[in-house]
């Protein structure tokens, strides 16, 4: 699953997208509530990723990269501490969770 505005990240894994959305911009858009982000939430909870990928990028209508952003989602942020550690970062941008 990644958590960036990246998209071109799933592209270049060659794996399918954990979840309808490729990058936050359509998770998380300011028209809509947060129906998209606990039915996300829900999924996740359900089919689990094997790995968690946060970048830094974050939505570009938004203040603050995608970390930032993260901190003020509760319910992801619980699914990811509760059921991941953190392995590594890259390049001091992308951190990696797994189960």
């Amino acid at each position: 699953f990644l958590w960036t505005n990246d998209p071109l990240a799933a592209f270049l894994c060659d794996r399918p997208i954990a979840g309808p959305y490729s990058h936050i911009g359509m998770i998380l858009p300011y028209w809509e509530g947060p129906e998209r982000l606990e039915a996300l939430v829900a999924r996740l909870r359900r089919e689990p990723p094997r790995l968690i990928v946060v970048g830094e990028q974050g939505p570009l209508f938004q203040a603050g990269g995608a970390r930032e952003v993260l901190d003020g989602l509760p319910s992801l942020k619980a699914f990811i501490h509760e059921q991941y550690t953190m392995k590594g970062i890259l390049k001091g941008e992308y951190q990696f969770w797994t189960r």
